[in-house]
């Protein structure tokens, strides 16, 4: 289990686990001698995000050396509100909704910034075209780090597979309510399922339509047993498949943009962003379906 926790590391994208992360738990300690809280450090990386969006917006390169440092001391603050709501012990859903919705305010203006500043010289059709392919992808790249993060990390600690059964029980439930919440809930799950695990689909719909139909009692899923073995041995194919996992995420494409506008080559940025989410992608769906042969649990009869 040590193993594979050590393992699952990997999976964090490297700029969250190499410096990030690091930063926001060397200030815990003084921040927690202050009267801030998460919710004020959740509203500073928003605003931060808002204000680099409007820097880079005025496309001039001196702006855009200070709008690429505000953007990754954004990045620092996203990672520490999480690191003090545990340190304090005031984690909460409605936290994590704010920071949820601060990470794609500050996204956003980093976006539409850039395409303010782009269409001065691309003209507009050309810089929406960039800015929708560059913000699209990394949301593609997120929602596979996601998928396939909370797949590994549920197969190796628990033997189940926390996506499948995720999809099952949100299903089940859009059929019972009509929520608009709980309704996209159910078809962003269909979504994953089918951009990253459609051979599964059959199988996990049977489950659905017959709803009292449970997993058998200490059933584990098909590839437990051998993702725990490769775990205890270090294997290099898991090794290698959990560091795709972490590299694919939406995170690493933002780095990407923020270091090229911190050199004040945002285009470049942009481009090599674009390119480097569809490698990432294309390499991380096949390493992690061959390794998970992408088949489900399957249920029990009683």
């Amino acid at each position: 289990m040590e193993s594979a926790k050590s393992l699952l590391a990997l999976t964090v994208n490297p700029a969250d686990r190499l410096w990030r992360y690091p930063i926001a738990h060397a200030l815990v300690g003084f921040a927690l001698r202050t009267p801030v809280t998460p919710n004020h450090v959740t509203i500073g990386h928003t605003l931060l995000g808002i204000s680099s969006g409007v820097l880079i917006s005025s496309g001039r390169p001196a702006l855009l050396v200070v709008a690429g440092a505000m953007f990754e001391i954004r990045s620092i603050l996203d990672c520490f509100d999480g690191v003090l709501a545990r340190a304090r012990g005031t984690s909460s859903p409605y936290g994590r909704a704010m920071d949820q919705a601060g990470d794609f305010l500050g996204f956003a203006a980093f976006i539409a910034g850039s395409l303010v500043a782009f269409a001065r010289t691309l003209g507009v059709p050309a810089a929406m075209a960039l800015a929708i392919t560059a913000a699209g992808l990394s949301a593609l790249c997120t929602l596979c780090w996601d998928f396939y993060k909370r797949r590994f990390s549920s197969i190796l600690l628990e033997g189940r597979d926390e996506v499948d059964e995720e999809y099952v029980n949100v299903q089940l439930e859009a059929r019972r309510t009509r929520v608009l919440a709980i309704r996209f809930s159910a078809w962003f799950a269909d979504l994953q399922m089918r951009l990253f695990n459609s051979s599964a689909l059959p199988a996990l719909r049977a489950r659905v339509t017959d709803s009292t139909v449970p997993i058998a009692a200490g059933a584990v899923h098909p590839a437990a047993e051998k993702l725990r073995a490769m775990a205890t041995q270090n294997d290099p194919r898991l090794r290698s498949t959990l560091l795709k996992v972490g590299f694919s995420g939406g995170d690493t494409t933002i780095l990407i943009l923020t270091a090229a506008t911190l050199v004040t080559r945002p285009l470049e940025g942009f481009l090599a962003a674009s390119a480097y989410c569809v490698v990432m992608l294309a390499a991380t769906v096949s390493a992690s379906n061959r390794l998970l042969h992408a088949q489900p649990m399957t249920a029990s009869s009683h």
